[in-house]
Parts: C-alpha cells; structure tokens; sequence
C-alpha cells in the first residue's frame, strides 16, 4: 500500500495512524464502540501490514505510560532524517527567543 519516499507516505501513515486510535482504544477496553465516522473508512485500508505495528507500538506505549511513577516522565524521540523535503535547516539563531517583545501596554 505506501512506499517509503513516495509522496503522501507521510500523510498515509498520520491517517493509518489516526485509524488506530479508535481500534486501539476498543481493544484495550477504553471504548465499547467504534467513533460514527468509521463506517466513512475505505474498504481495504483496514488490511494495510502497517496497522498491526501501530497496534503493537500503542500497547508499548501504553506499558511504560502505566508503569511510571508519580512525577515521572516518557521522552519520545522523531527521527531527524524525517524532515520534510525543502525543508530549510536552521540558522543557528534561537527561534523567536532572541527578538524583543513590546512592552505591554499600561492599562
């Protein structure tokens, strides 16, 4: 079904991804039923081999959100070779952090 490089992967993915949710939830008990807008999916989405993994990466997931302590926290990491194409590399400069505000206003 997607191809690694092609266009719309990206977008393809987001919306396997999106389609997970809901089944994920339903089998993990978090929900009874499917949302009203799943009858709307297309036939034969549902049998992409991206969707099992997906599944299997939420249940991971899942795993170490219930296992943290109070307090505790989950990084999770994107790769950087992810950029999209065209995408300018960054200057250097911080990003917004090294321009001055107005000062507000007096009321």
């Amino acid at each position: 079904m997607l191809a690694r490089g092609t266009s719309g992967t990206l977008v393809a993915i987001k919306y396997l991804a999106g389609l997970c949710q809901p089944l994920w939830e339903l089998r993990a008990g978090h929900r009874r039923t499917l949302p009203l807008w799943w009858t709307s999916v297309l036939p034969g989405t549902l049998d992409s081999p991206l969707i099992e993994p997906i599944l299997g990466r939420l249940d991971e997931f899942a795993a170490r959100w219930h296992a943290l302590q109070a307090g505790g926290s989950i990084t999770l990491s994107w790769p950087l070779d992810a950029r999209p194409a065209g995408r300018r590399e960054a200057s250097g400069r911080a990003h917004g952090g090294d321009r001055c505000r107005p000062a507000a206003r007096a009321l």
